[in-house]
């Protein structure tokens, strides 16, 4: 019953120094953690936007392609009125779809920035101390051969 008391009383010990190792360390990294939060939900917005973004692109770079052959076909066939008339629609959609690209690029960029910077943080403050109770022997304690 001693023994059993006595090892409660470590664990007891020890579980109490764990909880407020922890805690203080909970405090010390509040902020980052703080700033953890707040990027990833930025991300997950931001990745929202990016994956729209590049459907917008994909569909503006089909439309593009369709475009650039009726253009060719005008040519071909020197209908210059008609190749005119289109050059005007197909310029503004080029220009739309170069402005989409660079906006996707710009926020890509961004975007692994900010998990670069939200990995460090995690690095840094992600890992945490305990106390681990190891039995040691004692001099008065005999071992069995």
């Amino acid at each position: 019953m001693n023994k059993a008391k006595s090892v409660l009383g470590v664990l007891l010990i020890y579980g109490l120094l764990n909880l407020i190792l922890w805690g203080g360390q909970e405090l010390y990294y509040r902020d980052d953690t703080k700033e953890i939060n707040r990027i990833e939900y930025f991300l997950e917005l931001e990745e929202i936007e990016i994956k729209s973004l590049e459907k917008k692109i994909e569909t503006q770079s089909f439309e593009l392609d369709q475009r650039k052959v009726e253009l060719d076909n005008f040519e071909r066939q020197n209908f210059i009125d008609s190749y005119n008339s289109h050059v005007g629609a197909y310029n503004l959609l080029l220009a739309t779809y170069k402005n989409n690209l660079d906006n996707y690029d710009y926020k890509l960029t961004q975007y692994n920035d900010k998990i670069n910077k939200v990995n460090e943080l995690i690095k840094k403050s992600g890992s945490r101390w305990y106390l681990i109770p190891i039995p040691m022997l004692s001099k008065s304690t005999k071992t069995k051969l």
